[in-house]
């Protein structure tokens, strides 16, 4: 059996659906109501009757994949065959769109192209087939690609129904924490804004070929792209600048001799510097002048507005309007339908192929004409506060402070750095315009504030805002106190960032190693159970001296004495600390004696005593009358020899000194 008999019968089955169901004008406004879930079960019995060749083993692994794989590409198949029928319809049709609005017929087949669609997230939820979602996301871009190659206006009247239908492919196809869905979605928003953009031949954006008719439906595709989108999702970013590289059209201008000149010279030269700001880093010399030029415009248009402010007050945000009639609605509607917006100022004379003087004068009385207008004024001063901030965050000091705000650790977004020169100019533009817009206008200085404020964040979430789960950074849910705590655990035991090979808290290793020891009072304190009785250890020592004092040992007695004395101190220090007023009652002078002689000596050895220590005090009075006798005869006491005292006084070695002194004396010879 060949595929393309249930092709055919898969795409038979959705046709029958869809020329079945019921299409009303609000189709496209809100979903469509299926009827019962044979609506949509109708392919499941097409795809059971695929049957592919017997292999030689039909119970194989392989025989089961195969079917598997078939089906998948049977049902994308015919999904496909039904896209291009309905295509070609509308590229078939005679009729023409007619100022943007589509003939019925091509509507009715976007509808139906819609409810395929639609009917696709059924399968989804009823888990039709496994490939539905992957299916999905296919159908999806061909519808996409094949309507914006006819017109805006088609692609613009199929997106009604992608807006309208956005919570339902929340709900059930694209989940925006799956890598794959958010790639797909990207890969056809992208496809269909960036269409605009052109380059030339250099690779520099032309704006001027840029189709700006269209920029409604880009801004549609974009919004589409965001409400799908987590706030901060960086999917596909590279975390780098996008530098704009755009060519300059500006003309040059045309002198009149007219004190307008400097001013449009002024504005020619900011405008030349938005387009390609990076360009001007490489000749620093002009990016000073050209700070020079933007300071002097910006000076001019914030002294208009102060004067326009002084005659023509602002409104009071704080009034409440009068609601509006359902006429006004009306009006201003269809008014605003009417009004084209474009990005920025074009010059005639730069589509004009003969380059007329007339042109380009025209150009520059149109431009002088809207100076006129405090709008233009107030949008020329948002559009100068952003090139300045631009200038000002790429200076050397604040990308170093915002690499530290931020937390990142990559490098910075560009190279690039302000000089010192211009930087001043930058700066003082970006201070200025904040604190004047403040007199005269708080709602647009709470802008400008913000907008500065924002794109710092921005940036944050950009390098380093998510985690690594990928939780977004503002999340909706509430935290527990599980989860703070657990958070609050992490960010204590982390480690501290080291800069440096070899890092030491405290200067060397040794004084690290020593500053990590555990002080405090708390380690100081002593328990109960840890203090020593030292009443006990010095009774016990007293006992040990009075058996060593019976057996006469002296040497003994001797070191028990020595060893009770280091306990008696020892007390006396732990004492100290709460009974210090009683230190005198805890140590008598008897315990400090090194010996104590309890017999009595006898009584003839006190005799002897008594009498030496007489004869000493005899000879003692005997000495001092006799040393004036000294003094006077020095020659006498020479040869007489010293006397007993000195005798008494001397070492051995001084009296044998003496002896060999009386013997020479009396023996000359010798």
């Amino acid at each position: 059996m060949t595929l393309e008999e249930p092709i055919e019968q898969v795409a038979e089955i959705l046709e029958e659906f869809l020329s079945s169901a019921e299409i009303d004008d609000q189709f496209l406004e809100k979903p469509y109501n299926f009827g019962p879930p044979s609506d949509v079960s109708k392919l499941a019995p097409a795809l059971q009757n695929i049957k592919l060749e017997a292999l030689s083993e039909p119970d194989t692994e392989l025989y089961k994949v195969l079917e598997v794989q078939a089906a998948e590409f049977v049902t994308l198949s015919g999904l496909t065959k039904v896209v291009d029928k309905l295509i070609s319809e509308i590229q078939g049709s005679e009729e023409q769109v007619e100022q943007g609005q589509l003939p019925e017929e091509h509507v009715l087949t976007i509808c139906k192209l819609s409810l395929l669609l639609e009917w696709q997230v059924q399968s989804i939820r009823d888990e039709t087939y496994p490939s539905s979602k992957s299916d999905f996301f296919t159908l999806l871009q061909l519808i996409s690609e094949s309507l914006f190659g006819i017109s805006t206006s088609h692609i613009s009247c199929f997106w009604d129904f992608l807006e309208s239908r956005i919570q339902l492919f929340k709900d059930y196809v694209f989940d925006k924490n799956v890598t794959s869905h958010r790639i797909a979605l990207l890969g056809l928003c992208n496809g269909l804004a960036d269409k605009y953009y052109i380059r030339n031949s250099s690779g520099k954006l032309d704006s001027y070929a840029k189709d700006t008719f269209n920029d409604e439906f880009q801004a549609r595709v974009r919004m589409f792209l965001a409400n799908m989108l987590s706030f901060e999702d960086s999917t596909g970013l590279n975390k780098y600048f996008a530098i704009s590289n755009r060519e300059n059209k500006e003309p040059a201008l045309t002198r009149t001799k007219s004190s307008d000149d400097d001013l449009l010279q002024d504005v020619l030269t900011f405008y030349r510097l938005s387009r390609n700001p990076f360009a001007y880093f490489k000749t620093p010399r002009q990016l000073h002048s050209i700070a020079d030029s933007l300071d002097k415009l910006a000076g001019y248009l914030l002294e208009q507005e102060a004067k326009y402010a002084r005659k023509h007050p602002g409104r009071d945000i704080f009034t409440v309007q009068p609601p509006q009639s359902e006429a006004q609605i009306a009006e201003v509607t269809e008014k605003s339908k009417r009004i084209v917006f474009f990005p920025e100022n074009y010059w005639l004379s730069s589509f004009d192929a003969k380059r007329d003087e007339k042109v380009k004068l025209d150009d520059q009385a149109t431009m002088l004409k809207q100076l006129d207008s405090s709008a233009f004024r107030r949008l020329l001063i948002i559009h100068i506060y952003l090139v300045s901030s631009f200038f000002v965050d790429l200076s050397a000091s604040n990308k170093a402070q915002l690499i530290k705000s931020i937390g990142t650790n990559v490098k910075h977004v560009s190279d690039a750095t302000t000089p010192e020169s211009s930087m001043k100019f930058f700066t003082k533009i970006k201070r200025e315009i904040a604190r004047q817009s403040r007199s005269w206008d708080t709602q647009l200085s709470f802008l400008l504030s913000n907008l500065s404020q924002s794109e710092e964040h921005w940036w944050s979430w950009l390098l380093y805002g998510k985690d690594k789960d990928g939780n977004p950074v503002l999340t909706d849910r509430n935290l527990d106190k599980e989860e703070l705590t657990s958070t609050q655990e992490k960010l204590n035991s982390a480690v501290g960032f080291k800069t440096r090979k070899y890092f030491n808290t405290y200067a060397t290793p040794q004084l690290s190693r020593k500053m990590k020891t555990q002080t405090g009072l708390h380690l100081l304190e002593r328990h109960d159970d840890e203090s020593t009785n030292y009443e006990d250890l010095i009774a016990e020592l007293t006992t040990k001296i009075e058996e060593a004092r019976e057996a006469e040992d002296a040497d003994r007695e001797k070191e028990l004495l020595e060893e009770r004395t280091v306990l008696l101190w020892k007390r006396l220090k732990e004492a100290r600390s709460n009974q210090w007023l009683q230190l005198g009652d805890l140590l008598n002078a008897e315990d400090l004696e090194v010996s104590k002689k309890k017999e009595e000596e006898p009584e003839e050895k006190k005799e002897e005593q008594e009498q030496v220590e007489k004869k000493e005090e005899d000879e003692t009075m005997e000495k001092e009358e006799t040393e004036p006798e000294t003094v006077a005869k020095p020659e006498e006491n020479e040869e007489n020899g010293p006397t007993e005292s000195k005798k008494r006084a001397r070492s051995p070695e001084e009296e044998e000194e003496d002896d060999t002194y009386k013997k020479q004396k009396t023996d000359p010879d010798a």
